[in-house]
């Protein structure tokens, strides 16, 4: 839970794939990072479980444009 609500980053398990499908923010708590820390939070957890990652979300495929210390995961 943030301000306004709840932040969420969805995603799908498929074939030892996680496929980034959409991150919402409440609107109170955009630019604030709240986006970023989901994104984080999700590329750790790929990277723990041994999971590639399939970026079909705009923002989660933008932050790791901009973050090639994940790339290992694509």
């Amino acid at each position: 839970m943030v301000d306004g609500g709840l932040a969420v980053a969805a995603y799908e398990r498929r074939n030892g794939t996680m496929v980034l499908t959409h991150t919402t923010v409440p609107s109170q708590s955009e630019g604030q990072g709240v986006g970023s820390a989901l994104a984080r939070e999700a590329l750790d957890f790929a990277r723990a479980e041994g999971l590639r990652v399939v970026a079909e979300c705009p923002f989660m495929a933008a932050y790791l444009d901009r973050h090639p210390e994940h790339e290992d995961l694509r």
